[in-house]
């Protein structure tokens, strides 16, 4: 058999075209809407015979590229958060466990931050003066 170019034992040949990289995208974006116990892109990844890691690679790699569309991911990020939230909220799953996802893999808090000082300015205390006390309680 003849080579048609390449090198056919090359481990290291790159294996993402912008082609595979797009379907890839698709296929974890179609496996989030429709299954409505996906909380995490990366339970879609490994649906789908990835990782989040090499979802990252291939945005990457393609970021800029025409025909790249990475829009899936960011919707399937907001369907899992959505879904955690509303289920949550209904108590249909676990609250502590749908906190600690949101928390870890959305970037959302439970904090507010209130600066209740002088603005971020050093707080400075005057010196204390010690007054003699001039009442006579003895008469």
């Amino acid at each position: 058999m003849a080579n048609k170019g390449g090198q056919p034992n090359n481990k290291n040949a790159e294996k993402w075209t912008l082609e595979k990289a797009n379907e890839l995208i698709g296929k974890i974006y179609d496996f989030v809407e429709r299954t409505p116990d996906c909380y995490s892109l990366g339970m879609a990844c490994v649906e789908a015979g990835s990782y989040e890691k090499q979802i990252y690679y291939i945005h990457d790699k393609f970021k800029g590229v025409e025909g790249f569309d990475f829009d899936p991911i960011k919707k399937a990020l907001e369907i899992c958060k959505n879904r955690i939230i509303r289920q949550g909220l209904k108590g249909e799953i676990n609250n502590t466990m749908s906190i600690f996802v949101l928390k870890c893999n959305h970037d959302m808090i439970e904090t507010s931050k209130v600066d209740v000082t002088t603005n971020g300015e050093n707080v400075s205390i005057p010196p204390i003066s010690w007054v003699k006390n001039n009442t006579k309680d003895d008469d």
